[in-house]
């Protein structure tokens, strides 16, 4: 599957409260031997919003924007999912501390 991004807004803005998103994809997040269900949208400004969920019973672990507009990141107007799913894990892994904090 083949994601358009955006092509009007390039550069982060201060933003109150969340911007309007839609939802690209879902996908199995694996971790310490345990799954977790990760959704994942992206505004309006390219940026991917990550929902990590406890795959039992949907308990919300983690919510949280990687901050980085896939545009910049990908230098290109259309991403694969693989490509989504690979930044979003690696988005995932570095901030697993916060994450799986309890």
């Amino acid at each position: 599957m083949i994601y358009q991004l955006n092509d009007y807004k390039y550069e982060p803005t201060l933003i109150i409260g969340k911007p309007e998103c839609k939802k690209m994809l879902e996908y199995r997040f694996n971790y310490q031997g345990s799954a977790y269900l990760v959704e994942v949208e992206i505004d309006y400004q390219n940026v991917p919003l990550i929902y990590l969920f406890e795959l039992d019973d949907h308990t919300v672990k983690y919510v949280g924007d990687s901050g980085k507009n896939l545009y910049l990141v990908f230098n290109k107007m259309a991403i694969t999912e693989n490509e989504l799913i690979e930044h979003c894990t690696e988005y995932l892994m570095g901030i697993v501390d916060i994450a799986f904090k309890n």
